[in-house]
Parts: C-alpha cells; sequence; structure tokens
C-alpha cells in the first residue's frame, strides 16, 4: 500500500484538519477576518514607537491644537480646510485627545478593514491565498505606513480601499456608493494623494467597464469629479468669503510658489 494513503484517500494531518476548520470558519465570516487585519493597524503601539514621517507632520498638528496660536485652526496647509474645520470642532471638544493622529489612525484602520473584507470575498481564490496575501500586505506595508505616519501616505490608503471597493467583484451601484466615502477621505487628507491615485486607477476603472457597464463608468466618474469640485468649490467660498482668512491665503499662495506645491 502506498504510504500517505488509506482506501485511496491522503491522510490528512491534525495540523491540517485545525487549518481547514479555522479558513472555514472566517471564510463564513469575512467581516470579523477583516476587522481582525484592520485592528492590526494598532499593534505597532504595543512593540514600537510610532513617529511623524516628516516635519510637515509635526506642524501641522501643531497648527491643528492649537500649540502654536494658542487656539486650534483649521488652516493646515496640506489637508483640505474641510478636514481641518473637523479637527477643530474637535479640538474645541477636548483638547485631551490628539485628534490630527487620531485621522491618521482612523482612516488607516478603516481602509485596511476594507481592503481585506475585498480580499476575503473574492472566493475564486483558495482560503489559503487571500489569507497570505493580507498577512504579506500587512507585514510589508501596513507596519511601516502605521509606524512611520504620513498625511500623503494615509490618504494613499484610503484611496486604495475606494479602489479595492469599486473595482471588487460585483461592480454595483451600491459598491460604488461605499467606496465613495474613501475616495473622499483619501482627497480631504492630501489632494494629491487623491489625484495619483485616480491616474493610476484610471486603466482599472476603464476595464471593469467591459463587466460593469458603460453606466458604471459614468457614474464613477461623475462621483470622483463630484468630489473634486464640491471639494474646491468649498475651499474657495470658505477663504476668499473671508476677510480673516486672506492673511492665511496669502501665504500658502507664497509657499505653493516657493516650493511648487
Amino acid at each position: 500500500m502506498e504510504v500517505g494513503v488509506s482506501d485511496g484517500a491522503p491522510i490528512r494531518s491534525p495540523l491540517a484538519h485545525v487549518v481547514e476548520r479555522c479558513s472555514g470558519f472566517f471564510d463564513a465570516h469575512p467581516r470579523l477576518l477583516a476587522l481582525f487585519f484592520g485592528a492590526l493597524a494598532i499593534l505597532p503601539l504595543l512593540f514600537w514607537t510610532q513617529y511623524w514621517g516628516t516635519n510637515d507632520e509635526q506642524g501641522m498638528s501643531a497648527i491643528a491644537n492649537g500649540a502654536n496660536s494658542g487656539v486650534p485652526s483649521e488652516n493646515l496647509i496640506f489637508v483640505h480646510v474641510a478636514m481641518g474645520l473637523l479637527l477643530k470642532g474637535l479640538y474645541h471638544l477636548s483638547t485631551s485627545a490628539n485628534w490630527y493622529y487620531m485621522m491618521h489612525m482612523v482612516t488607516l484602520f478603516v481602509s485596511f478593514t476594507a481592503i481585506a473584507y475585498v480580499v476575503l470575498q473574492r472566493r475564486e481564490f483558495s482560503r489559503l491565498l487571500r489569507v497570505a496575501l493580507l498577512a504579506l500586505m500587512f507585514f510589508s506595508g501596513v507596519l511601516v505606513l502605521v509606524q512611520s505616519l504620513q498625511f500623503t501616505q494615509t490618504a494613499f490608503v484610503g484611496a486604495a480601499a475606494g479602489a479595492a471597493i469599486w473595482l471588487g467583484k460585483s461592480g454595483t451601484w451600491r459598491t460604488l456608493l461605499l467606496g465613495t466615502p474613501f475616495w473622499l477621505l483619501a482627497y480631504l487628507v492630501r489632494f494629491p494623494s487623491f489625484q495619483g491615485a485616480v491616474a493610476i486607477c484610471l486603466p482599472f476603472l476603464l476595464a471593469a467597464a467591459f463587466r460593469n457597464g458603460p453606466k458604471w463608468l459614468l457614474m464613477a466618474f461623475i462621483l470622483l469629479g463630484g468630489i473634486y469640485i464640491g471639494g474646491e468649490v468649498f475651499d474657495q467660498v470658505y477663504y476668499h468669503g473671508d476677510d480673516a482668512s486672506q492673511d492665511y491665503v496669502e501665504f500658502n499662495d507664497a509657499r505653493g510658489q516657493l516650493h511648487g506645491g
């Protein structure tokens, strides 16, 4: 008789049986496993010291919490004023919480969770492959992004989550609506990240139109355009309609000409 075979059936080890049962449980509960992978974003808090990825982060955090001027401010230079106003309101509610830091962590958590859920839903791939892909994503990227917080990277992760939802298996109107808040979050945290992610995803969106139809593609472009136009209109109305903001507008224009951004 062939070694490892009994009556024509392979002999399964106890470890293989345990792995199969565990993977079967998570396959039946993808939301639970997605939350688990999203929660891994807090792992660096337990074992490593987090730090700001650039000096800009420290400066904008000080502007947001009022460490520089004595009062919280929405004028965060690189971050959209709508996000600045949200952070300003939160700092007025409580100055003991680091809301600028929480902006990063919440964005990363919900984005990683969304990406994990989309991957786990692709059941044409084996369970082992799906979990392995998420593990590789975590150890090769998530740890670095969470340990060294940087607003451009955080915004790009948000856009990646939006793209993952849009390009997922279903490709329905519902998924378009579910992915849009992630695109909006990316825009508010860092516009160039939003812009770059749209450029990278453009050929994939065009390819998805063959599966989902031209109306789906048109709606995707409308949603992306709406985020951009709405954000720009809000910015213009807020700053150019307020005389008290003109000093900041002039400073930011001069900074942009000097640094090219």
